[in-house]
């Protein structure tokens, strides 16, 4: 695939998730985690990412006391999945922090967190650093904008983090709420 159609992919995907955090925002009142992977380079679901995505969305469900799992599904950018949760913003993104340090696979994870009226709780607000790159201890925005690793040393690294959730069988996820299965519902427009 060429560069400038991976780029348009990749653009639309972000526009869709978009829209469909907007949709949800407006139908719900209560804070939103959007959980989505953070794997580098063109390949966004690496053998091993749908497991340890599955494995992330239920310790997020685990951990809080009412969730419920609004949309997921996959796209160019990878997986993807809003949760609802009754909890205070800043707690909900101390509690994906926390996932996202669990072991080190789940450095893959990317957990947003959105107050009911739509303002996104970042790491800032809780005091912490930025993301650290996966290769070094940099902020990952510096190594990305300046280019500082191979992609195939940023594969590589991805494989090792990965290899555990590769032979995995996890059961599909569920909507906590009513117990049926969680459907991907397309933003506006799809």
């Amino acid at each position: 695939m060429s560069y400038v159609r991976l780029r348009a992919e990749l653009l639309a995907a972000r526009e869709a998730r978009d829209a469909l955090l907007a949709t949800l925002l407006d139908e719900v009142t209560t804070p939103l985690v959007m959980m989505s992977s953070a794997i580098p380079g063109p390949d966004k679901a690496p053998s091993g990412s749908t497991a340890l995505f599955t494995w992330g969305l239920r310790q997020l469900q685990d951990r809080l006391d009412c969730r419920r799992l609004l949309a997921h599904g996959e796209d160019a950018l990878g997986p993807y999945g809003f949760i609802a949760a009754a909890a205070e913003p800043r707690r909900l993104k101390t509690l994906a922090l926390m996932i996202e340090a669990a072991l080190p696979a789940a450095r893959l994870l990317d957990l947003d967190v959105y107050a009911a009226d739509g303002s996104r709780i970042g790491r800032a607000e809780l005091g912490e650093p930025a993301r650290r790159c996966l290769l070094c201890a940099e902020p990952a925005v510096d190594c990305i904008r300046l280019n500082r690793h191979p992609m195939e040393h940023l594969r590589n690294h991805v494989g090792y983090l990965l290899a555990s959730f590769t032979a995995s069988v996890i059961e599909p996820l569920t909507d906590t709420t009513t117990g049926g299965a969680a459907g991907h519902r397309p933003a506006a427009g799809a």
